[in-house]
């Protein structure tokens, strides 16, 4: 049971991120763009603390990254190294949005990059628990 909750969850988010990565790119004013663009602005932010285009383009390229990294580990799993790759993907995702909420503070929605955060650091964990690096 439970490599197949792994399985659901790296495939899931990897499809997920994937979908968000095409819709940044595609269509950058589409709710599912949003959904990642939603942490760093709202209607009521100021132009200067929102993300330029290139900014946009840039988390699309990241998060599509991290999103086939995620989705490949699901496909061969069990294979280590990719499941170490996105184990890692999740922390880096945590270690980035933490230091642009420490950084740029003012450019971000507090409570979306703490649950951002948070997921991250928790599907982490649940990949290096698999991996039985910890616990």
């Amino acid at each position: 049971m439970w490599p197949n909750a792994l399985l659901l969850l790296l495939v899931g988010n990897g499809l997920y991120d994937m979908a968000c990565a095409a819709a940044l790119l595609w269509f950058p004013r589409s709710p599912l763009s949003n959904f990642h663009l939603g942490i760093f602005r709202s209607p009521h932010s100021p132009p200067s603390h929102r993300p330029s285009p290139l900014a946009e383009r840039m988390l699309a390229y990241w998060v599509g990254s991290a999103g086939i990294t995620r989705l490949l580990a699901g496909y061969f799993y069990p294979d280590r190294g990719l499941l170490l790759a996105a184990g890692a993907s999740f922390f880096f995702e945590a270690m980035a949005f933490s230091h642009e909420f420490v950084v740029n503070r003012q450019s971000m929605i507090a409570w979306k990059a703490g649950f951002t955060i948070l997921l991250s650091v928790l599907f982490g964990i649940i990949v290096l628990m698999d991996l039985k690096i910890i616990l």
